[in-house]
């Protein structure tokens, strides 16, 4: 990898923009003078600010693994760190061809994961270990955390650990289930952008949280 100063590093966020973390981390990135760009698959309904769309949503599955293949290549040659969050890389993984995290590592890359939610978060440990359970509902057996799909996480939290330089949680829970991971707060709110408003009346100040 070549000089590691913020300048001349050239940083990839992919595959989602959940959150909009992957945008607040790339934006934070450039204001110190690295190249980061925000690369998705597919735009999410809340239309966060992003680099590159690839705009795979409308494709056949053969189409999909075309297109990932495609920018895997054209990426692998423009970057020098990969982010990835939400728990996916740029091919389906563990299993199937999910070769993109050790193939860039060998190819001397930085390869980092952000596990976000329910990416990560299972039913069983919350059962376990908490009063409350995942991502409420999952009881129910509705979303994404639903007990059946606990292994499938925790076989590519595994496969993340094994083949990434480093892992992150954006939620401090997840902490129990990403062993060796550390804690990042959500960056997608910059402090920064935001107007301070003194308040308006005398007197105490009242808060409310919705």
């Amino acid at each position: 990898m070549p000089d590691s100063t913020p300048s001349s590093l050239r940083i990839l966020h992919c595959p989602t923009d959940v959150g909009g973390n992957p945008t607040g981390l790339s934006r934070a990135e450039r204001s110190y003078g690295a190249t980061s760009d925000v690369a998705v698959f597919r735009r999410s309904p809340f239309h966060y600010d992003v680099d590159i769309d690839l705009d795979l949503g409308g494709r056949s599955k053969a189409g999909r693994l075309a297109g990932r293949l495609a920018f895997l290549a054209k990426a692998a040659r423009r970057y020098d760190v990969f982010h990835f969050n939400f728990g996916q890389g740029m091919l389906p993984a563990p299993g199937g061809w999910g070769v993109d995290l050790p193939l860039l590592r060998a190819l001397g890359k930085r390869v980092f994961m952000t596990f976000q939610g329910c990416d990560a978060r299972q039913t069983s440990y919350c059962r376990a270990h908490f009063a409350v359970s995942c991502c409420g509902g999952a009881e129910a057996g509705a979303g994404q955390c639903t007990a059946a799909m606990d292994a499938g996480k925790r076989a590519s939290i595994r496969y993340a650990a094994r083949h990434c330089h480093g892992l992150f949680c954006v939620n401090p829970d997840l902490l129990h289930v990403v062993p060796g991971a550390s804690f990042v707060p959500y960056a997608s709110v910059d402090p920064r952008a935001i107007e301070v408003m003194p308040p308006r009346a005398e007197g105490p100040v009242r808060i409310v949280h919705a």
